[in-house]
């Protein structure tokens, strides 16, 4: 089963390709500004300008001309991160941000500035807009959004924004999502993103449990955005970073201004100390407590990955949807939340436990499945959110243990209990497709003896265990950062002992 990965096609389509991941976490300049102080000295000024220069100037080259207006937007928004929410040790900075770009000859810096004249906070949007400098290519085009419809959706304790956008210049569709968390917070943000541009209006989002959105008066979503930003903010609670990056992009659109929504604060990677283990950093980050986050990224990012498939992945096509969808909900679900980071670690225990224990094992699939995580972790990478280990020793470790991979899936001892019990199934020959003959194979199958029945679920029972549901004490204010963390730690210890 090895070697068999597949090459990146010579010009594969990419919906929304930011060919550079030092922009996705631009760490390294954010721990210059956090170096200084909002009163610069002359001696500060020079330091920050010798150290930040050279670190924008190799950023944007590697970033190249960029070629879609979402492009330099996300570029734009990521740069800008370190100053949402008036973190402190960076206020006061932007000029100095501003006038690195200004200093670099790359293709994308002109363009860049016209972005940050849009995108950027108070001062550093007026520092950029002063740069002289050659026309960009996408003036006028840079957030000019117009949203065209609103929806609410509610299910349980959870509750999901959304407005969908044109851009009246290309005809293109947007789709942006906020989730609020009700139970604890009372409506506060916490999550969101903005979907890649379609041709068509996309539907707006149904719960996951199937609840319908219902359609809101357009003129009232800027309301309800700045009501729960303003509820995060009241409580000193940070929103997740995919949310952060896209705050400019949709307070422009809902309001004319970047800054027309309220500030709060992002959690940026490096935040938390190295080994916390809290999994709270990185591009794609998704709280596994929010079924709705998730639903909505894992969506989105399906959607993207359809259009970047074409006839030139061969027979990987077929099978890439099911693979990308089983790793972002191991990633979500039973590791670190961290969507877009992935490490040859990971790698490791999605194949040899996880996949052996929930995917199928009949030989297509795992025929097709080291090609089908080859090609979800280029497509992460042409889209600019691959983090963690490169993606050259990832795809090596894919191919390394592509042959334990098979002989782990075919082992039943590996199995969990539902593949165990649908493997009996298929054996006995239930057609899995009829819910009917299911739950009558399942009513006989209870009341076979008990050797019969621990015979097929066997050591799929092993690994089972009871959790204790965490108590629950009266919040007025919301959980705090500490309390967050511990719950979003206790559920990934039930969901890897459920599994």
């Amino acid at each position: 089963m090895r070697n068999h990965l597949p090459s990146r096609p010579s010009s594969p389509r990419k919906l929304r390709e930011r060919p550079v991941a030092q922009a996705q976490d631009p760490s390294a300049a954010r721990a210059t500004f956090a170096r200084m102080s909002s009163q610069l000295t002359d001696h500060d000024r020079e330091l920050l300008r010798s150290e930040l220069t050279p670190q924008i100037d190799e950023i944007l080259r590697d970033a190249g001309e960029l070629e879609r207006v979402e492009e330099l937007e996300r570029f734009a928004c990521e740069l800008l991160l370190p100053f949402q929410g008036g973190e402190e040790g960076v206020a006061g900075m932007g000029e100095a941000l501003v006038e690195a770009v200004a200093a670099s000859d790359a293709p994308a810096a002109a363009d860049l500035l016209a972005a940050f004249a849009v995108l950027g906070p108070g001062e550093l949007a007026s520092a950029a807009e002063a740069v002289p400098g050659g026309p960009s290519r996408f003036e006028g085009a840079v957030a000019a959004l117009e949203p065209r419809a609103a929806a609410r959706v509610r299910e349980g304790a959870a509750e999901i924004l959304q407005v969908r956008f044109e851009r009246p210049a290309s005809g293109e569709y947007q789709l942006a999502g906020l989730f609020l968390e009700l139970e604890g917070t009372g409506g506060a943000a916490l999550g969101g993103m903005v979907t890649a541009p379609t041709a068509e209006p996309e539907p707006f989002l149904p719960a996951p449990g199937g609840g319908r959105p219902r359609a809101i008066p357009v003129g009232e979503v800027a309301e309800l955005f700045e009501r729960a930003l303003a509820r995060t903010a009241e409580l000193g609670l940070a929103v997740e970073r995919e949310l952060g990056v896209c705050l400019p992009l949709i307070a422009r659109g809902l309001t004319g201004s970047a800054d027309g929504l309220p500030a709060v604060d992002v959690e940026l990677t490096g935040d938390e100390p190295e080994g916390s283990g809290d999994g709270e950093s990185g591009p794609l980050y998704v709280d596994p407590l929010d079924e709705d986050a998730y639903t909505l990224i894992e969506q989105g990012l399906l959607s993207e990955l359809d259009d970047y498939l074409d006839d030139e992945w061969g027979a990987f096509v077929d099978h890439a949807p099911f693979f990308a969808g089983s790793l972002l909900h191991w990633k979500w679900g039973y590791a670190d939340g961290r969507l877009g980071t992935w490490t040859c670690a990971d790698l490791a225990e999605f194949m040899l436990d996880y996949a052996p224990r929930k995917l199928p094992s009949d030989d297509e699939t795992l025929a097709a499945a080291p090609g089908c995580l080859a090609l979800f972790l280029r497509f992460l990478d042409d889209r600019g959110s691959l983090a963690g280990d490169p993606l050259a020793d990832l795809l090596a470790e894919v191919d390394r243990l592509s042959d334990q991979l098979g002989e782990a899936a075919r082992d039943p001892g590996n199995w969990g209990m539902a593949k165990s019990l649908t493997s009996q199934m298929a054996a006995e020959g239930v057609d899995l497709g009829d819910q009917g003959a299911l739950d009558a194979w399942m009513e006989d199958f209870n009341s076979r003896p008990f050797e019969e029945r621990d015979r097929v679920l066997g050591p799929a029972l092993d690994g089972m265990a009871s959790t204790p549901a965490p108590p629950v004490s009266p919040q007025r204010r919301g959980p705090t950062k500490a309390e967050r963390r511990g719950k979003r730690k206790q559920a990934r210890a039930a969901r890897r002992r459920n599994r």
